[in-house]
């Protein structure tokens, strides 16, 4: 449609005849005139009697070098942009549209042909505070690359899930995807939305929630290593022209001892800074070692049937009734959710095990089962489910960021 819009624009451009000569060689500029003798030169032509007398002389020869008007090609990068530039901002916008039409049309014709696909939504306000729902989309395309499109931002005008869950589904029918297609969805934080996640598949990311909850655990339970980190952040702060100690007593002022409790300095907890800011720490880290417990074991709850059998390195110590687990994971609107022949799934698995058995990337098993498709399409299939599941960082990075503290490999970073 783009093409066709600027080949148009370059039609309006194309010479046109407005002066043409005669047998005679007298120019004629009048349009009657110039048809008529287009009609003379034809009739002449098309005489089967004097063709041979005609096709001979050089004036019609002249003619029609001076008339015929060349087929236009469709235009390239230089003259589009030419033409872009040299429109109205009506135009202008006109373009764009035709562009983000055609965008749209072809990320929507890669989703129905990757058979299922997983729907991430989000909302967020703009500079006039009003909420605005993006909704995105991941997939594995026939190529076998792992892909995140944003296909629609509209105004959330009803704030309700059933509100959001209306517009969601309008957008979905709208763009013509079938609502039974849909494998995963997320409704917060999609990850195209914070960082390029495309490459990252669902079991790596549960294996580095984990690995992320025992490092919160090391350094909940390391208090020496907390306090030197609280006695580092001081001294920071010392050159910073900061006097840590005289905000904290601004801030926290001396409580008295009450009567009832022993006032035996011997047997009194000293309550200091460093003291203080380790407690808000371990309150920190136990939220935040709460939260990722929980999102893992409802993660796992979902998908457990993929990470037992993706897992890296890959085992060959499976059965069939595993593979009947991860076919009821697949969107009923998809080919893969009718598979009933476990036992040749099974027989797939262990061929791609035996291909597999030195690789360390599950991105890596992907591209080597694409390239058997034609021998494990089932298996494939499996694997382009692992990596269409949505992936996302930022609700852990929100976590971080509300508790004032960044963890980045084992170290502590205050941010009060």
């Amino acid at each position: 449609m783009f093409f066709e819009k600027c080949k148009s624009i370059k039609e309006g451009f194309k010479a046109r005849t407005s002066v043409m000569k005669d047998v005679d060689n007298n120019f004629l500029s009048d349009p009657g005139q110039i048809v008529n003798n287009f009609r003379v030169f034809f009739e002449k032509l098309l005489s089967n009697n004097n063709y041979n007398q005609y096709s001979n002389d050089l004036s019609f020869e002249q003619i029609i070098r001076d008339t015929v008007e060349p087929e236009l090609p469709e235009p390239n990068q230089e003259e589009i942009e030419q033409i872009v530039n040299t429109c109205g901002h009506d135009s202008q916008n006109e373009f764009i549209d035709l562009l983000a039409d055609e965008t749209k049309n072809t990320i929507i014709e890669e989703v129905k042909k990757s058979d299922f696909f997983s729907l991430m939504a989000d909302t967020t306000p703009d500079v006039s505070h009003q909420d605005q729902l993006s909704i995105c989309l991941r997939y594995v395309d026939p190529f076998g690359e792992v892909c995140e499109r944003l296909v629609a931002v509209c105004e959330s005008v009803e704030k309700t899930r059933l509100g959001i869950a209306k517009n969601i589904k309008e957008v979905i029918q709208k763009n013509g995807l079938p609502c039974e297609n849909i494998a995963f969805q997320s409704y917060d934080f999609a990850s195209s939305m914070s960082e390029k996640l495309e490459a990252i598949d669902v079991i790596d990311a549960l294996m580095l929630l984990n690995n992320t909850i025992e490092i919160l655990k090391d350094i909940y339970n390391d208090d020496t290593g907390m306090n030197n980190l609280v006695k580092s952040s001081i001294q920071f702060a010392c050159k910073l022209g900061i006097d840590p100690n005289y905000d904290f007593n601004r801030v926290h002022r001396r409580h008295l001892i009450p009567n009832r409790f022993d006032s035996n300095l011997n047997t009194q907890t000293n309550f200091d800074m460093k003291t203080f800011y380790s407690l808000e720490f371990k309150k920190v880290l136990d939220t935040l070692i709460t939260l990722s417990s929980e999102h893992l074991k409802k993660c796992m709850t979902t998908i457990e049937p993929l990470f037992k059998v993706f897992s890296i390195p890959l085992k060959p110590n499976h059965i069939a009734a595993d593979f009947k687990k991860i076919i009821e994971l697949f969107p009923p609107g998809c080919s893969a959710s009718k598979l009933t022949n476990y036992d040749r799934i099974l027989s797939e698995f262990l061929i791609l095990v035996h291909h597999c058995n030195v690789m360390s990337n599950l991105l890596e098993i992907l591209q080597t089962s694409k390239s058997f498709k034609h021998l494990l399409p089932n298996v494939n299939m499996m694997l382009r489910l692992v990596f269409t599941a949505p992936i996302s960082t930022s609700g852990v990075l929100s976590f971080f960021e509300r508790g004032g503290v960044f963890i980045l490999f084992k170290k502590i970073f205050i941010c009060k």
